[in-house]
């Protein structure tokens, strides 16, 4: 067998599990040491000369850093920069574009992230793989067991209803190469006629963990969103950003106030300025 092929593993009447290792091996640091190992403090907990912060993303070699440093950058289109305000070494709270406003193709951003089932299923099976047909869902969802499901109640796994067949585990088809995947999850091979259905599974405990799901603001139909595996209407969102407010010079954050464009101040984008928001921090000058 080639070294990058994989055993199937039979699971149900159609599927096959590709198992993977579950490992733990996180350590965290208690203050005291990670203080002390920083250099940042004497061994009598006090700062050392000089030093004004010991840790945090607005701190550096001991030293806060300068007021608009990017302390936590916008990880998609959905996602907005935090700067650090020169005073303290914490990063402002994330925030985000307020859910509900359209991003990618047709999608929805939904707590940061722009919800592409498209880009969900390239983020594990790589470029060329792309959403699976409605039968891949309805062979893998209509189980209600741990492959597929909507959720579980009192009584175990549930079976997802027709209407939310797209909201219970993500397939995908146009798989050429079994992909790397994270310890604690596996790949489920599902054949369906002539096509092949595939998605990942968690052999974790916690739920929440399970990247193989259909996400929370994903697209299952026209005008219509993943919510806690059901599917139901965008409106559930309250999406109520009036651009006019930020001089149509920015977007609505996830706390409905404006995130201005560079060239322009909070909180109304009326005034020039160097963009942010009276969340984010002060932004810096380019």
């Amino acid at each position: 067998m080639h070294k990058s092929e994989l055993v199937l593993e039979k699971q149900g009447v159609n599927s096959y599990i590709i198992p993977m290792p579950v490992s733990d091996d996180s350590t965290e640091l208690s203050s005291w040491q990670a203080c002390i190992i920083s250099g940042c403090c004497q061994d009598d907990c006090q700062l050392t000369p000089g030093a004004n912060c010991v840790r945090g993303p607005c701190c550096q070699d001991c030293k806060l850093l300068k007021v608009g440093t990017v302390c936590r950058e916008a990880v998609s289109d959905c996602d907005l920069d935090e700067y650090c305000s020169g005073a303290t070494e914490s990063c402002p709270p994330d925030v985000f574009k307020q859910n509900g406003m359209p991003c990618g193709i047709k999608s929805t951003c939904y707590s940061g992230d722009c919800l592409d089932i498209h880009r969900h299923c390239q983020a594990f099976f790589g470029k060329a793989a792309k959403p699976a047909p409605l039968s891949c869902y309805k062979e893998v969802n209509f189980q209600g067991d741990r492959t597929g499901n909507c959720g579980q109640d009192k009584s175990g796994y549930k079976k997802c209803p027709e209407k939310d067949v797209f909201c219970g585990r993500l397939q995908c088809t146009n798989v050429h190469k079994v992909p790397r995947i994270p310890p604690g999850f596996s790949i489920l091979q599902t054949p369906i006629e002539d096509v092949l259905c595939w998605s990942v599974i968690s052999h974790l405990q916690d739920e929440g963990k399970d990247d193989g799901i259909a996400r929370d603001g994903s697209s299952c139909g026209a005008s219509k969103i993943c919510i806690n595996r059901s599917c139901v209407n965008k409106t559930v969102l309250n999406y109520d950003c009036d651009f006019s407010k930020c001089n149509n010079q920015g977007v609505c954050n996830s706390k409905k106030n404006c995130h201005c464009s560079y060239g322009w101040a909070p909180p109304h984008c009326s005034v020039r300025g160097f963009g942010g928001s009276i969340d984010s921090g002060p932004a810096p000058q380019r």
